[in-house]
C-alpha cells in the first residue's frame, strides 16, 4: 500500500481558486465578498485549503481542524462539510465526497483528469498504457497504474517492445493498488481483471479485456502494444475532447 501522504503545515495566508483565506484574521473572502463562515466551517476550510487535491478521511480532517478542541464522531465532519458546501459557490473551488474514504479539494481551474489503469500485475499491459497516455497527454493528464498482485518486476518482453517505439520502462516497478489511488482517480481503465482480482471503484471504469503479454513472443506482444496504443488515443480524445 502507498503510504499516506503528509498534511501540509500550517500558513497565514492561502489562496486556492478564487478564495483567499487570512488565517491570522480567521476571515475568508471570494474576491471582494467575504464568506460568513462559523469558526468551526473556517478551520475545516483552513485544512482543505492547505490539502487541495489531497485526498483526506474523517479522522485526519478532525484532527487537523480541531484536534483535542473537539469532542465529537468523525461522522461530524460530514455535517459540517454540507453546511460549508454552499458557501463555497462561484469560488473555483470544490469538496468532492469519497464514499467511503473522505474529501478531497479540488481547484477547478486547474483539475485534470486522473485516469488510473489497473491489471493483476502491473507488469505489462497497464504499465504500456499508462507509458503511452503519460507521452501523449504531455502532462495534461495525471496517470498511474497499478495491480491487485503486483510481480517484482516489469516483464522483460514488454520492456523490449516499448523500447522500439522510444519508452524505457526498465526503471518502473510494480505498485499495488490502494483505496486511495482508487478513490482518487476520475477515470480507472481495468485490463481484464477477473470480477475477484478487481474492487469497486467509486468513478466510471471500462474494462479494455487485453490479454495478458506474459511469456508471449515478440510479435504477439507488439500486437497487444498496438492495441493498447490505439486505445489510449481515444481515451485521450474523451478526456480532452
Amino acid at each position: 500500500m502507498l503510504a499516506k501522504r503528509a498534511l501540509s503545515p500550517p500558513r497565514r495566508h492561502l489562496k486556492v481558486g478564487r478564495i483567499e483565506l487570512n488565517s491570522d484574521a480567521r476571515r475568508a473572502h471570494v474576491q471582494d465578498r467575504e464568506l460568513p463562515l462559523t469558526p468551526r466551517e473556517f478551520d475545516l476550510l483552513n485544512v482543505f485549503l492547505l490539502n487541495e487535491g489531497t485526498v483526506l478521511s474523517r479522522d485526519r480532517i478532525l484532527a487537523a481542524a480541531w484536534g483535542a478542541r473537539f469532542v465529537g464522531e468523525p461522522k461530524t465532519v460530514d455535517v459540517h462539510v454540507a453546511w460549508l458546501r454552499p458557501k463555497l459557490e462561484a469560488s473555483g473551488v470544490r469538496i468532492t465526497t469519497l464514499r467511503g474514504i473522505g474529501y478531497r479539494l479540488d481547484e477547478l481551474e486547474r483539475a485534470r483528469p486522473r485516469v488510473l489503469f489497473v491489471c493483476v500485475e502491473n507488469a505489462g499491459r497497464s504499465q504500456i498504457a499508462a507509458a503511452f497516455l503519460k507521452r501523449m497527454s504531455d502532462g495534461s493528464v495525471d496517470v498511474e497504474s497499478a495491480g491487485t498482485r503486483p510481480a517484482k518486476r516489469v516483464h522483460s518482453e514488454v520492456i523490449d517492445v516499448m523500447r522500439e517505439v522510444g519508452i524505457d520502462l526498465s526503471n518502473e516497478r510494480p505498485k499495488v493498488l490502494s483505496a486511495e489511488m482508487a478513490m482518487a482517480a476520475t477515470r480507472v481503465v481495468t485490463m481484464g481483471c477477473e470480477a475477484e482480482e478487481c474492487p469497486v471503484f467509486a468513478s466510471p471504469v471500462e474494462d479494455w479485456g487485453i490479454r495478458n503479454p506474459a511469456g508471449l513472443p515478440a510479435p504477439a506482444v507488439r500486437e497487444i502494444r498496438d492495441e493498447i496504443e490505439s486505445r489510449v488515443r481515444v481515451l485521450l480524445s474523451e478526456l480532452n475532447p
